[in-house]
């Protein structure tokens, strides 16, 4: 049984009147239980940057439109992993393993006051990596998020997320990895402010 406690700040800076440069930085807690045997670990996980092109404003019918370029950045650990943590102290993204991953994507954005909704689809590619001695490529990635949001006073907000994840096989020293897909949906609740 695994769980995880994330804390993420995400940043904006407007370009221009349709660019703007983002970044998010995520701090983790990673819990994990097999038989009776417990582990915790707490860290950084991977960055991200984000530039990002208003293509469509939002109109009556209309959502808000962007493309989006995004660049991961290995900041969590992701090699040389302790087995008696029970791969708790492993922070950065399973999807790339310590590799920069560039993406490319869309994200949608519709108020239907009092909510808004948000959806996004970003398609990844990571570069091959030395992880403990061997050349690794992991595959390709699709992530694609779902979410609802509701604005409470002060600036505060509660928000639904469906988060999807599909990606092909990993190659190992040259040689694909079968089995080693990955396909995951996860419901998340959450708080934020801004």
């Amino acid at each position: 049984r695994k769980f995880q406690f994330q804390k993420q700040l995400f940043m904006q800076y407007g370009l221009s009147d349709e660019w703007e440069l983002d970044a998010q930085i995520v701090h983790q807690d990673n819990y994990a239980k097999q038989s009776d045997r417990k582990s915790h670990s707490t860290g950084f996980g991977d960055s991200y940057l984000f530039l990002r092109d208003c293509l469509l404003e939002e109109k009556s019918l209309w959502p808000h439109l962007a493309g989006v370029f995004q660049l991961k950045i290995p900041s969590g650990k992701y090699q040389k992993l302790d087995p008696d943590k029970l791969g708790t102290d492993s922070m950065g993204a399973s999807s790339g393993g310590g590799s920069y991953d560039f993406g490319l994507g869309v994200n949608m954005t519709k108020k239907l006051r009092p909510f808004v909704l948000h959806a996004d689809a970003i398609y990844s590619f990571p570069k091959e990596r030395k992880i403990d001695g061997l050349k690794t490529e992991y595959g390709r990635y699709l992530n694609y998020d779902f979410g609802l949001e509701y604005f409470l006073p002060k600036g505060f907000n509660l928000m639904v997320e469906l988060n999807g994840f599909i990606q092909g096989d990993k190659r190992q020293e040259g040689e694909k990895l079968p089995a080693t897909d990955i396909y995951s949906l996860t419901f998340a609740p959450g708080i934020g402010w801004s």
